[in-house]
């Protein structure tokens, strides 16, 4: 629908009428009704998208709405050159000539003044067109959402028990099941519930989806790496040395590898000499031909029983206290049979239902008249069809997000993180969505939440307490369906574009933005272009950029919001950078040390900042007198960011850190500090929910770090050559490390038995204990019952007088990871170990000759790890 792309034009609109009017004009009667008219608007689409209205006269709002937010921009660029002219000029011009340059700006202040008016009286004339188009009842969108993302499982329990027991039975040398069947069955979903079975813990596993367009060299070390996480697998290695790799390490483990939508028999013609005879491999296809001579277990999945995708469609569209689902039996029956009881598509259409919250019969009724066209067609067709339903039955601003997916390569596990930060820049979030102390980050989030409640994006769960997600992807069938919609809607277009910049640049990726042109994926190469490129280009709002050199055209991108230089070889930040005028989101993580102009500060509309792993402060006046001493005056400032919301890599060498309580808007921090001041400034500040902190050689008082402790919003914690002075580290009470999911302590001089205390923690899932001096004094350690519940990952480094270490049963129930490093006087493995069956992984590094005997094959506590998948001694061959 057109209101899909109106987000966009109104982000345009936002910036001149709402931003740069008061930046550059001052606040007046113009720019506040501007803003109602822009608010009015937004909700207006949404009613119009919640109506599922749509006319030619409607269209005609969104071109002049287009138009306007074109004329914008216009603005947008002219008041950034009025101004970066004028400063330029400045730190040249004599005193007469900045006289000069001074009325020149302001008389290029006034023309901005003129070239706006136009635009807000069009704008308010477009209101009351709207306004007599639609009526005048205006919605808001709802801020909550169902936050159910449970996997449903319905109707294949029989299936999983028959392959679970295949799996399972070791007297058979019948090991490769093939699962084939059509898109939306199921396939992937019944793997999946295999390969998470407890019954399975003990066994090493492996899953890995195959492109179209094979790689055979990248899936098989994907295969090894996840079979044996020991192994580091380096561009040396051909297919044939990681096919011999494979085969020897599963030859004498029990093991399970899940080869997922593999196209083509050439595939697995290459990757089935990887695995002898005692190997569990499953491949998921829908080909017929794939496979079909060389597996053992043809096991072809069919439609869902009337019964189960009815009780499929109950759980995904109706809350559990639903009280009348014998009203709408009939009509979701009819709904499950034109589904063609595909699972796939009666979720879809579940997610759908799911979000009818009024007349809820006269909803579905519509929905399954919706349906009526597939009856007849088809099974590929009518998912086709269900699928395009699901898509026009989004609400306009979940739109745009859906078909940015289509911009990732296929299979692609895409880290939300990134993708929050380029929906924002791209205007896809609308600030009028926000709810109280929301961010847009929440916003962003917020959407793939309903997307995913709707069953269009599959979402992995994050570790952090504080976020929901990792990372998501699309379904095959959703791809197909997300790439023909911007093919359809021509939202998107794929340009190769040479060198419109410089030589320098060895690859630079941009997102476009809808206002002008079209969303455009493009590469930059090393040859001349157009000029109608040069103009696509010139309004960008996101660049990645991988080269050595940051050419001086990129400041002339003023329209960009998003700036990534991360593992790129740049080794300077030019000064033009902190002048862009719209940048939210500025990415300096590149591979060395960075020369850093200390004016960052200045870039008042950064919200998300990426500072470097290390950097060299210099000074503006003499930026090119060499690198300066670092001193508490000349470190980074930070103190003018007051719209910045993340901020990571801040080392207190190198910056401000007092600062931090300046910034009213931060929410998540990643530092550094090399003292107790910078410690207590960073955990004062009350707006920060994700902190993570790193303490470096500095001692440190144990109330101090009690504080931290006690911090809600402390998720990591590490310690690095630091003495706990004073009571020790503190005893565990109520509230303290509430949410820290990560805690290392490193070559520290701490007290008292620290198990004891650190497993009180509620949700700590990776621990790292190193250094003589952190067990200097424990010659035996307790895992009581209980302790530790959430711990996934634990390393044990260098506790030389450590003798005896406990763990009763029921301790560290969730443990996958563990490393036991360099306990010279460590006598034994813990009993202990046998009862955590999800342990996949055990490292022994440099321990004693009697310790190691002990749990070789023939050892006798061989029993205690035997169930682990993958066990490693160093110095034993592979």
């Amino acid at each position: 629908m057109v209101e899909s792309v109106a987000n966009v034009f109104l982000q345009s609109l936002d910036d001149l009428l709402v931003e740069e009017i008061e930046h550059l004009v001052g606040a007046s009667d113009e720019a506040e009704q501007a803003k109602k008219d822009l608010q009015s608007i937004h909700s207006l689409l949404m009613k119009a998208d919640s109506n599922r209205r749509e006319s030619p006269t409607l269209r005609d709002h969104i071109t002049q709405l287009k138009d306007l937010a074109s004329k914008a921009e216009n603005v947008l660029e002219t008041s950034y050159a009025v101004k970066a002219a004028f400063n330029q000029e400045a730190d040249q011009i004599e005193k007469f000539q900045r006289y000069i340059c001074i009325l020149r700006e302001c008389y290029s202040v006034d023309k901005v003044r003129r070239d706006t008016r136009p635009i807000i009286s069009s704008l308010s004339v477009l209101t009351n067109s709207l306004l007599l188009d639609m009526g005048h009842e205006t919605e808001t969108s709802s801020l909550s959402t169902a936050t159910s993302l449970d996997h449903h499982f319905v109707g294949m329990e029989k299936d999983m028990e028959l392959l679970l027991s295949i799996v399972k039975d070791e007297s058979t040398r019948q090991r490769v099941v093939k699962i084939s069947g059509m898109g939306g069955l199921g396939k992937t979903s019944l793997a999946r519930k295999i390969y998470n079975h407890a019954d399975l813990h003990s066994y090493a596993r492996a899953w890995v989806c195959i492109h179209r367009h094979f790689q055979p060299k990248a899936v098989l070390a994907k295969i090894l790496e996840q079979l044996d996480p020991n192994t580091h697998v380096n561009d040396g290695m051909g297919v044939d040395y990681l096919v011999r790799r494979i085969y020897k390490f599963v030859e004498r483990r029990k093991s399970l590898v899940v080869i997922d939508d593999i196209w083509k028999n050439d595939g697995w013609e290459i990757m089935r000499k990887a695995f002898p005879i005692n190997c569990n491999v499953f491949l998921i296809t829908r080909s017929e031909r794939v496979g079909s001579e060389e597996c053992d277990h043809l096991y072809k999945l069919g439609f869902m029983t009337e019964d189960d995708g009815w009780a499929l469609l109950q759980r995904i569209a109706l809350p559990q206290d639903f009280g009348s689902v014998e009203t709408l039996e009939g009509i979701g029956r009819e709904i499950v049979v034109k589904c063609g009881l595909l699972p796939l598509a009666i979720s879809v259409i579940g997610g759908i239902l799911r979000h009818k919250k009024e007349d809820v019969l006269a909803e579905w009724k519509k929905v399954n008249m919706n349906l009526s066209d597939v009856e007849g067609v088809e099974e590929h067709e009518r998912v086709t069809h269900v699928l395009e339903l699901s898509y026009d039955a989004l609400p306009y601003y979940l739109k745009p997000c859906f078909l940015y997916l289509a911009c990732f390569p296929e299979n692609e596990e895409i880290k939300t993180d990134k993708l929050y930060l380029l929906w924002m820049a791209e205007g896809f979030i609308s600030h009028h969505d926000k709810g109280p102390n929301e961010t847009l980050r929440d916003v962003a989030e917020r959407y793939l939440t309903e997307l995913a409640t709707r069953h269009m994006v599959q979402v992995q769960k994050g570790d952090s307490p504080l976020h929901k997600f990792d990372s998501c992807r699309l379904h095959d069938l959703m791809l197909e369906l997300c790439s023909s919609k911007v093919e359809e809607e021509k939202l998107f277009k794929h340009i190769d574009i040479p060198s419109l910049i410089c030589n320098f640049i060895s690859r630079v990726r941009s997102f476009m933005p809808l206002g002008k042109g079209g969303l455009s994926f493009q590469r930059i190469g090393s040859e001349d272009s157009t000029t109608g490129s040069e103009r696509t280009l010139h309004s960008s709002r996101i660049l990645e950029f991988k080269g050595d050199k940051l050419p001086s055209k990129v400041g002339k991108l003023i329209l960009l919001r998003y700036l990534s230089l991360m593992d790129s070889g740049v080794r300077e930040l030019p000064k033009f950078v902190c002048s862009m005028p719209y940048l939210q989101t500025l990415d300096l993580r590149v591979w060395s040390a960075l020369r850093l102009p200390n004016v960052i500060w200045k870039m008042k509309r950064l919200k998300h900042l990426f500072l470097p792993r290390e950097i060299q402060v210099i000074k503006v006046e003499k930026p090119r007198l060499g690198w300066l001493e670092v001193t508490e005056r000349e470190k980074l400032r930070l103190d003018g960011l007051d719209e910045l919301e993340t901020l990571q890599h801040i080392d207190s060498k190198t910056a401000r850190t007092k600062d931090i309580l300046k910034l009213i808007s931060l929410k998540e921090v990643c530092a550094t500090v090399h003292d107790m001041d910078s410690l207590s400034a960073i955990i004062q500040q009350k707006s920060i929910s994700s902190l993570r902190i790193a303490v470096e050689h500095c001692d440190l008082s144990s109330d101090v770090l009690k504080n931290a402790l006690m911090c809600p919003s402390l998720v990591s914690l590490s310690l690095y050559t630091c003495k706990v002075v004073g009571a020790g580290f503190p005893c565990y009470e109520e509230g303290m490390a509430e949410n820290v999911v990560d805690l290392n302590i490193r070559y520290c001089k701490v007290e008292g038995d620290l198990m004891m205390e650190l497993g009180k923690f509620p949700r700590l899932q990776s621990l790292w204990l190193q250094g003589r001096e952190v067990g200097r004094m424990m010659e035996m350690s307790v895992c009581s019952a209980n302790s530790f519940p959430e711990l996934k990952t634990l390393d044990l480094h260098r506790w030389p007088n450590l003798k005896k270490w406990e763990v009763e049963e029921g301790a560290m129930p969730k443990l996958s990871k563990l490393y036991i490093r360099t306990c010279w006087n460590l006598e034994k493995i813990p009993d202990g170990l046998r009862f955590i069956y999800g342990l996949r992984q055990l490292n022994i590094f440099k321990m004693s000759d009697e310790f190691t005997n002990r749990i070789r094959e023939q050892g006798q506590d061989y029993a205690i790890v035997s169930h682990i998948p993958s066990f490693y001694i160093y110095g034993d061959p592979r």
